[in-house]
């Protein structure tokens, strides 16, 4: 607050001097130009404390394109300040600027001095630099000792990873004849990919193929390790040497390159590029990819992609470039061990640029026929800090609608564009598959992205403010006929792992294994993805701060406390770790997302949790989800449906009082017709919804005859346990015996954590089920008393998602 009133004072004191020589529009000017910075001083304070060397890094020699994307992200972020904490700040400024201008000459007065009005005006202008300054000077010095030029990070990386390979062991034979093309994709999130449950249609050549080739594994767990290019490729494309830590920068550890060792192994490589071929924003063409055979770049430019260099016209799309990117391989390399490396850019924002025009709007509508409310929500003005409703939403419409490229004449949501570029993405993909299926040579084809993105959010993939999605890619290995056959344990050992958890800093390791090798001797003796215990994974998104190390958690249950670093795990990561901890047995109960009513927030939500709970709403004989859109009413339930039954996961529907015959008529009804509600007209009938329909029951109620045909529809009925009631067992005991008399399944929700004894007496009857209305993601790993049952469902309260709407 002080540095603010000091900042706006500053502005004040120099309105105050153009008043006082008539300047009145230049005063009024001068006012306003302050009151307007001010607004925005705390959250662009907050934002640069965030800022880390990655981030700064990031900031030399970029394409005007992405900067242009980048500054729109901010608005998302640099919320400002709400109208109410404005005036007060005006006020005190206003107080201070009054105190200093007829303060210090009275003052002056007292104590003798004559000061001419001249002199007095210029100390009040100097006055005014330094109130200005001070505060802006304060947030430089914290920042600038993060910034590195671009030379000093590549020779810092390039002097870590200038290490003698012989430091490495590699034990084994070989597979003859195998070879591997790793295709490198850009900002592309499995959150995002309907061959990872996503219910609009994005990659329907792959589940094409996918059904008609066996040799294609999809990995499910899989994160980046930063959400940077550089920084992600860089480890993912080396080998940690041991004496190097995992809670430093990637720049800063002893490494290895990848092709290094296969030069030592003299096996050939090669690569294709869409990306820039050096500078900080690739540091991977510039380090890792210096040593490689054979190298292709489709521009020359070393910023981030082609657009700084070539218009839209000249542009060389990736389909085009890889269109024979596997017949010039066989030709650089006709027989024997190889590697390819083919580096795309589509992905990257802005979505639209960097696909073909004809690839553009090429899906539904779905998302272009609603309030951006029920899309995105209206949480991140909350999220931002100080600012108001309004203010978040205003930000928020202004950031994630964009207008499209070919003339479009109505302006389009960010995810749908992003979809667009997901679509280009899988036909390319699949081309590739296509044509390895068709070679006889033994040939496993690996596709990950260098990191996510978050268009929910409309900022990218910064590091800086970090979401879950920024770090979730797709993992695609394909094993053609002739690779099965060469290595059927092989294939077969992937086929298993393929559901495990993994990071990309186990791809090195993971293309040795396919080649018949054996990493030993580095800092993590990785076999490859899925096939090493989670609790081998490296912590991600480690970077430097202002004051210190920070990271997120690849895995574990609760916050580390560390002497090196802090555990910075969002809670949707954090949500993610314990959800997957049940498979292992570690949490017994299912976790589900709460109030996942927007489209942005079930989609994330369905990628971190058990099951996805909203509130319902019922007008006249209408269902929606809480709080209710009459401009377009039920689109939210059937968007949770749609989102809930294609990644298989159940929905909490949250009745509340809502009169219990009349509201399970109304869902039985709309679940019959519910295939006519699939979101996004996906291929066949929509899969079988399981429902946990949560009601309120009034004292005396018959279980009502259309609540028990909800039974044969999927739909569990837990009842309400009244607030009151909890801690009374003698109270829950008479109350759950009415229920059982009078029909009631003995399934029931308690609203906060109770005790053994009373659980036991709620539970006496066979069958009987609890779940628990709301817990803190903080709280997770959540356990029952030793002595009680687990519950069923656990609702995780997701205040905090930014995608919220209340």
């Amino acid at each position: 607050m002080v540095l603010r009133v000091l900042f706006l004072t500053g502005f004040l004191l120099f309105a105050w001097l153009a008043f006082r020589r008539r300047h009145r529009i230049r005063a009024v000017l001068w006012g306003v130009f302050g009151i307007w910075l001010a607004r925005y001083f705390q959250p662009v304070s907050d934002w640069l404390q965030t800022l880390g060397e990655d981030s700064l890094a990031e900031a030399q020699r970029f394409a005007l394109s992405e900067a242009w994307f980048f500054l729109k992200t901010l608005s998302a972020t640099l919320v400002p300040m709400h109208w109410d904490r404005v005036l007060v700040l005006v006020a005190v400024a206003a107080a201070a600027t009054a105190a200093v201008a007829w303060g210090l000459p009275w003052l002056a007065a007292r104590a003798g001095l004559r000061i001419s009005a001249r002199w007095a005006a210029r100390g009040l202008a100097w006055l005014g630099v330094l109130c200005i300054a001070i505060p802006l000077g304060r947030e430089v010095a914290e920042v600038a000792p993060q910034f590195r030029s671009n030379s000093d990070i590549y020779a810092s990386a390039r002097k870590n990873f200038s290490n003698e390979t012989q430091r490495i062991t590699l034990t084994g034979k070989g597979v003859p004849g195998m070879r591997v093309v790793v295709y490198i994709g850009e900002s592309t999130t499995s959150a995002h990919w309907d061959l990872y449950g996503y219910p609009l249609s994005t990659t329907p050549q792959l589940r094409a193929f996918s059904r008609e080739h066996r040799g294609l594994l999809k990995f499910e767990h899989v994160v980046s390790t930063q959400t940077l290019t550089s920084q992600s490729l860089l480890e993912a494309l080396s080998i940690g040497l041991p004496g190097g830590s995992d809670y430093v920068p990637i720049t800063e550890r002893p490494r290895v390159s990848l092709v290094e060792v296969l030069k030592q192994l003299h096996i050939p490589t090669f690569l294709m590029s869409t990306q820039g071929n050096s500078g900080v924003w690739n540091l991977a063409s510039s380090i890792i990819f210096s040593a490689v055979d054979s190298k292709t770049y489709a521009s020359a430019t070393s910023a981030l992609g082609q657009s700084a260099a070539q218009g839209e016209e000249s542009r060389v799309w990736d389909d085009v470039f890889f269109s024979d990117a596997l017949q010039r391989f066989k030709a650089f390399h006709p027989q024997g061990r190889a590697v390819a490396f083919l580096h795309s850019y589509a992905g990257h924002g802005v979505y639209a640029d960097h696909i073909p025009p004809e690839a553009r709007r090429t899906g539904d509508t779905f998302l272009d026929e609603v309030s951006p409310s029920l899309i995105y929500g209206e949480g991140l003005a909350q999220a931002a800090g100080e600012a108001g409703m309004a203010d978040g939403m205003q930000a928020r419409i202004k950031t994630l609608l964009d207008g499209v490229k070919g003339g479009a004449a109505k302006p389009r949501h960010v995810i749908a564009e992003y979809d667009d570029a997901m679509r280009y993405i899988d036909g390319n993909l699949a081309r590739l598959f296509r044509q390895a299926a068709s070679d006889e040579a033994p040939t496993v084809v690996l596709y990950f992205s260098d990191h996510g993105e978050s268009p929910e959010t409309g900022l990218g993939h910064d590091s800086s403010r970090f979401q879950h999605e920024m770090t979730r890619v797709p993992f695609l290995m394909y094993f053609n006929d002739a690779a099965q056959q060469a290595d059927p344990a092989l294939y077969s050992a992937f086929r298993e792992a393929s559901g495990r958890a993994s990071t990309l800093a186990q791809v090195p390791a993971t293309i040795f294994t396919l080649l018949g090798y054996r990493v030993q001797g580095s800092l993590h003796d990785y076999r490859g993805m899925g096939l090493d215990p989670e609790e081998s994974l490296v912590p991600i998104v480690v970077r430097k701060l202002v004051d210190g190390m920070v990271y997120v958690r690849a895995h574990g249950l609760g916050r580390e406390q560390r002497p090196d670093a802090r555990d910075l795990t969002d809670p949707a990561t954090n949500l993610w770790l314990n959800s997957r901890s049940r498979s292992g047995g570690g949490q017994a109960s299912a976790l589900c997302y709460g109030e996942a009513n927007t489209w942005a927030k079930a989609t994330r939500g369905a990628n971190v949790a058990d099951c996805l709970a909203a509130r319902l709403v019922m007008d006249g004989t209408s269902l929606d989800l809480a709080p209710r859109n009459k401009d377009a009413s039920g689109w939210a339930l059937n968007a949770l449906a749609g989102m809930a039954s294609s990644h298989r996961l159940p929905v909490w529907l949250d009745a509340g009082a809502l009169p219990s015959e009349a509201l399970c008529t109304r869902l039985g009804e709309w679940l019959s017709a519910r295939a006519d509600a699939q979101p996004g007209g996906g291929e066949g009938a929509p899969h079988p919804l399981s429902v946990m329909l949560a009601l309120a029951p009034g004292a005396g109620e018959v279980f009502p005859a259309p609540c028990a045909a909800l039974r044969g529809q999927g739909v569990d009925i837990f009842a309400h346990v009244p607030p009151s009631m909890v801690g009374n067992a003698d109270e829950a005991g008479a109350w759950s015996n009415s229920l059982a008399a009078a029909g009631w399944p003995a399934h029931y929700v308690v609203p906060r954590e109770p005790g053994a004894a009373w659980l036991g007496a709620l539970l006496a009857h066979p069958g009987a089920q609890w779940a628990l209305a709301e817990v803190s993601v903080d709280a997770l790993p959540w356990r029952a008393a030793a002595s009680a049952p687990p519950p069923a469902f656990v609702l995780v309260n997701t205040a905090w998602d930014p995608n919220s709407r209340h």
